[in-house]
């Protein structure tokens, strides 16, 4: 039998040429002008569609956003645009803001690179790469950083509400509430942003306590009745609990029987108050406490609390050792270290345990021994932040995690009276909390432009024709688009400019130069260099392309698979409800 050999899925195959680089330069160009009509004061929204059946289109000025929301017809074009999209989207994981300015730089470097390539063929395209990036770390990265003043809550606080203020886009308002959050929270804290429906406004709440977003009715079952011994608030209140940590599901009563009674016989004849922490009970156990809990002449009150469900794999695990960082626990398990051999050397102990109908809370009264635990566990998972985690998610749930241990977290409320307005609001409050944070780790720079164009100047007149030809005009890009966007045409904009100094930036809310600390107009020094570094590092090889291979566009296939999401979206997507929490 004679077998045909399969040949490869036919694709579209673009040489380097004319063809290539208009494509290239064109999709970028649009790219740049969409998200860059965003940025500034003089920054304007945009309206996208969304895919959801029966949602509100989004408006916002966010522009990862943005960039996320754009797509093009040509599978070519689709790719260019993904590849440039990376450095805004990873600008915005790593800094938080910049993701715009990010964008505006990569076309400048990519038309740069591929005009300096064009005017020397002679010269290789990966030293022009090569020559860029050194540029970046012996000349920008140096250069920033020197520029670069620290700034913290109790020595620099008007510079990072200077910094909120500009990631908000001049809403004084939202800068001030979420300089509020910090101030509650601390450096370490987590602030968590929810959207109401209402008169427009911002409002600050603080969480005390360690937070568990799960109440009596999920960990008591039906007999949650029987819990409750706070009538008045419909809550369960225990003093000074011992606090037993079991990672896995407890179904028998008999496994926990012998850790009692070391628990009564060390009370000396008072009745402890206990809390037992485990993944899950059987319906028998539940059953057992409860009649024990509520019994007049027990000898111990026994709460369980079900370990909240998490969407990381190890969330569960996670939870209870912080937990046992608060309360000085050991954690139980089957294998290693089963219940019935612990001891009351291994309990840990709290100042108080509240449980409502959705929600437990847990007060921990500090002593030296507990804030050493908690700084260990704390120094544990800054080292995971930096080095373990691969995803947004799990850097979500690790900041979540790290406020919880330190400062608690606080909760900014954001009331809007539409949708769009909502979606808007939060961006920007997303885009400021993250710029504050990234200033307090590593400092503020003036902002209107002025380091991109300090840098310019030290480019611009450089023996090396790369650095003269290829990054100074690059580095001008968003000056450029900042000055377009607030109505000002070139020969005004270069008036200006030329009159940026040390001490002298234009800001462009108020129309004039101005010492930018002491105006306060001022950016997250990490939100600029990581914008210069993402940029840097895609467009040098967008400018530098030899050739592209796509898949063809199968527009039947493509048709099949959006009619899918769609019918999938229609089955899980909730109702539009009035007022919406996210984490």
């Amino acid at each position: 039998m004679e077998y045909q050999k399969i040949k490869s899925v036919a694709k579209t195959v673009i040489p380097s040429g004319k063809a290539l680089e208009t494509l290239v330069l064109d999709t970028i160009d649009m790219c740049a002008e969409v998200v860059g009509s965003t940025l500034g004061p003089g920054g304007m929204s945009v309206l996208i569609e969304r895919q959801e059946a029966n949602m509100p289109p989004i408006l916002t000025k966010d522009g990862v956003t943005v960039f996320k929301s754009i797509g093009f017809s040509d599978s070519t074009a689709q790719v260019i645009m993904e590849a440039c999209r990376d450095a805004s989207i990873r600008t915005a994981s790593e800094a938080g803001d910049g993701t715009t300015s990010s964008a505006i730089l990569a076309n400048g470097f990519v038309r740069a690179v591929n005009r300096f390539c064009k005017a020397n063929p002679k010269v290789s395209p990966q030293r022009v790469v090569r020559s860029i990036e050194k540029a970046f770390k012996t000349v920008i990265e140096p250069w920033v950083l020197t520029a670069s003043h620290k700034a913290d809550l109790q020595n620099g606080h008007s510079k990072l509400h200077a910094v909120a203020k500009v990631s908000a886009n001049g809403d004084v308002a939202l800068a001030d509430a979420v300089m509020e959050c910090f101030d509650l929270v601390g450096d370490e804290g987590n602030v968590t942003i929810l959207e109401y429906t209402g008169p427009s406004k911002y409002e600050v709440e603080r969480l005390d306590g360690f937070g568990i977003p799960i109440g009596f009715e999920d960990c008591c079952g039906p007999f949650y009745q029987k819990f409750i011994n706070d009538t008045a608030t419909q809550s369960c209140h225990l003093d000074n609990p011992f606090f037993v940590l079991n990672y896995g599901q407890i179904r028998d009563i008999a496994s926990c029987a012998n850790l009692f009674e070391k628990i009564i016989e060390a009370a000396n004849g008072k009745v402890p108050n206990i809390v037992l922490v485990a993944t899950g009970f059987s319906e028998t156990v539940l059953g057992h406490l409860a009649v024990n809990f509520s019994a007049a002449n027990k000898n111990i009150n026994v709460y369980p609390l079900v370990v909240p469900m998490s969407p990381i794999k190890t969330g569960q695990h996670d939870f209870l050792q912080d937990l046992a960082a608060l309360s000085g626990g050991t954690i139980f398990d089957v294998v290693q270290k089963p219940m019935d051999t612990g001891t009351v050397a291994d309990l840990g102990l709290v100042a108080r345990f509240e449980s409502s109908r959705f929600r437990s809370n847990i007060i921990i009264e500090m002593d030296e021994e507990t804030e050493n635990r908690v700084f260990v566990r704390v120094d544990e998972l800054n080292a995971q932040l930096t080095s373990m985690i691969t995803s947004e998610l799990d850097r979500q749930f690790l900041r979540e995690r790290i406020g919880k241990l330190t400062g608690g977290i606080a909760k900014l409320k954001i009331f809007g009276s539409s949708h769009g307005e909502l979606r808007e609001k939060r961006d920007r409050a997303e885009d400021a909390i993250c710029a504050v944070r990234g200033a307090i780790k590593h400092g503020v720079l003036p902002g209107g432009g002025h380091t991109l164009v300090c840098l310019h100047t030290v480019f611009e007149n450089h023996e090396d024709p790369i650095y003269r030809n290829v990054i100074a005009p690059a580095l001008m890009g968003p000056v450029r688009r900042l000055f377009k966007n607030a109505g000002f045409t070139p020969e005004e904009r270069d008036s200006i400019v030329s009159q940026y100094s040390k001490e002298a930036t234009y800001d462009l809310l108020e129309g004039k130069l101005v010492n930018p600390w002491e105006s306060g107009l001022l950016d997250s020094t990490p939100a600029v260099l990581e914008a210069i570094r993402n940029s840097i590092s895609i467009a040098t090889l967008l400018g530098t392309l030899g050739a592209t291979i796509v898949f063809k566009r199968d527009g039947e296939a493509e048709r099949k698979e959006g009619q899918d999401i769609r019918d999938y979206l229609k089955t899980v997507n909730e109702p539009d409800e009035p007022i919406t929490e996210r984490p």
